[in-house]
């Protein structure tokens, strides 16, 4: 029987969904506001406080009280000593905080039905998206690394305009694509299940012609790792592992493949990145790749500042450009980031999380974007994942 909700329960899910879509829906990029997501974050906590059953269990979120302390230092320290603005420093720290509160708070009221609608809803705005930035990627190659950061005001404006998703919203899909799989292979709806086959289709497309290797890559990986996340044998593990050590071995192979394919869809980005790692397996320099030149930069700058931080940051890692930039209080609220991963990991199931071990590496080497890519990770991710293991029973996923 299904439970009936609280009007403040009701508007709490129509808020968040609000503020997802305001985040993901890539012709709205032009529009962003901190300080409206901050208002509506606001309001949804003060609902929940008041009447909603969903509450943020203190206890059991130890380490997003650990992270939100340690994001109050980084804050401090920015406003203080790095002659930031307060605005500046809350728009760029307080989503650490701010999207997994959201999930704690929606994700209890929500039960195996809710969730589904709200996903589907959901699926509609991401499948708009993902077709915009692919329709515009595929002809222009550049355009989704070009808002990465390289971009003018006026070019990322243009790119806005035509619903071109950028470098957080590319990654966003990656870790989504995961999710997507997980929820095809579960789902008992033969229609909703083609639908579900025809958009992971449509979004790896996307990530190929967007041409960030790492993204690629990393989707491949996710893909594989469904298999065994969704696995009930007690060799699984033993298998997964004995199929990561042959993707080790098999690299150079493996590598050649994509860097023909790249050739024959004239992805130059991604035939280059390709053919410098081929070179550099060749020749054993990596020297040419330039990544390990900014995580030592990153690295140095650390080991020269340890206490307060310096300023010559690689700007490449998530976690070694807040060591860079903020010192020991920097690498502390990295791992206190990574501690609350791992809760997401605990509450997803020992398998299924397995995907937070895969976003904490890929914070050790690619940057975070709070605007896009954490409320896909932090929000809709777990969301999805908590579905399909209602609807999976927790017979695999918790063993």
């Amino acid at each position: 029987m299904e439970i009936k909700k609280t009007t403040n329960e009701k508007l709490i899910i129509m808020l968040a969904f609000t503020l997802l879509v305001f985040h993901t829906l890539t012709y709205l990029q032009n529009y962003y506001s901190f300080v409206a997501t901050l208002a509506v974050f606001t309001a949804i906590v003060v609902l929940a406080f008041f009447k909603a059953k969903g509450k943020v269990d203190v206890k059991k979120n130890s380490s997003l009280i650990f992270l939100g302390f340690m994001l109050f230092i980084i804050v401090f320290m920015g406003v203080t000593l790095k002659n930031s603005s307060l605005i500046t420093m809350l728009g760029a720290y307080l989503p650490y905080v701010i999207w997994p509160i959201l999930y704690l708070i929606v994700d209890p009221i929500m039960d195996k039905k809710n969730k589904r609608v709200f996903l589907l809803l959901f699926l509609v705005v991401y499948t708009i998206s993902v077709t915009a930035t692919l329709s515009v990627v595929s002809v222009d190659n550049d355009a989704a690394r070009l808002l990465a950061g390289a971009a003018s005001d006026t070019v990322r404006a243009f790119y806005y305009e035509q619903g071109v998703g950028g470098y957080g919203f590319i990654y966003g899909c990656v870790f989504l694509l995961y999710g997507l799989v997980l929820w095809m292979r579960e789902e008992k709806n033969i229609v909703v299940k083609i639908l579900l086959l025809a958009i992971c289709i449509v979004t790896f497309i996307m990530i190929i012609y967007a041409s960030y290797t790492t993204a690629l890559l990393l989707s491949l990986i996710l893909v594989f790792l469904t298999f065994y996340a969704l696995s009930n044998k007690k060799y699984a593990t033993i298998v997964f592992v004995v199929a990561i050590l042959l993707a080790a071995l098999l690299m150079d192979p493996i590598l050649e493949l994509i860097y023909n394919l790249a050739e024959q869809l004239e992805l130059d980005w991604i035939a280059k990145r390709i053919g410098q790692l081929l070179n550099a397996e060749e020749s054993g320099s990596y020297g040419e790749l330039n990544r390990s030149m900014l995580y030592m930069r990153s690295l140095n700058t650390f080991w020269e500042h340890m206490f307060l931080g310096g300023t010559k940051i690689g700007g490449h890692s998530m976690f070694l450009d807040h060591m860079g930039k903020y010192g020991i209080f920097g690498m502390i609220f990295g791992v206190a980031y990574f501690a609350w991963l791992n809760t997401l990991r605990k509450l997803s199931g020992r398998r299924i999380g397995f995907v937070y071990v895969l976003f904490a590496v890929f914070l050790c080497i690619n940057t975070m974007d709070t605007m896009v890519l954490l409320p896909m990770v932090q929000l809709a991710l777990p969301l999805m994942l908590s579905m399909v293991s209602e609807q999976s029973n927790g017979e695999v996923l918790i063993k």
